[in-house]
């Protein structure tokens, strides 16, 4: 989720951090836009929950009441370190912006279940104004997303 909370304040612990805290090992020197500091872990506590055991910060509590029913994935990774990119290749599997996303290949195989709605919807920055439509290939313009402006916060009367 753009500008939501890190994964590994909420769904990711990782003790490791905390051994290494304030450390900057050489694995982690990667190309970013702006000079950065040393591991930090996360300074909230994790409890497992659930039948599994999953481990969740003290952060979601509500969702510890159902974890039992959620996918938790924490397989992901990128070799991308700017945002934008590294969203596009979540979503896409490719950093390219004109890629298909997964919504719009579920929606391509299963169809909507209401002609009236958007298979899927995109929650994301930016309005999706003409420019983003316009570098969806004509062949997915159907199966893209529909974008919901953050800007505009007043209901049309």
């Amino acid at each position: 989720m753009a500008g939501g909370p890190s994964h590994v304040d909420m769904f990711d612990p990782k003790p490791a951090l905390l051994k290494f805290q304030g450390q900057r090992p050489g694995s982690v020197d990667l190309r970013t836009e702006r000079q950065t500091g040393g591991l930090l872990p996360s300074s909230f506590a994790f409890k497992k929950y659930g039948r599994n055991g999953v481990e969740l910060s003290e952060l979601v509590p509500q969702l510890a009441t159902v974890i039992d029913e959620v996918c938790v994935i924490r397989s992901m990774y990128t070799f991308n370190p700017t945002h934008t990119p590294a969203r596009s290749l979540f979503h896409t599997g490719s950093i390219l912006a004109t890629r298909p996303s997964t919504g719009a290949w579920v929606s391509y195989g299963l169809g909507t279940e209401n002609q009236n709605l958007p298979a899927f919807v995109v929650l994301g920055p930016g309005g999706g104004g003409a420019a983003d439509r316009s570098r969806v290939p004509d062949s997915f313009r159907e199966h893209q997303g529909v974008s919901f402006s953050s800007s505009e916060v007043e209901p049309e009367r």
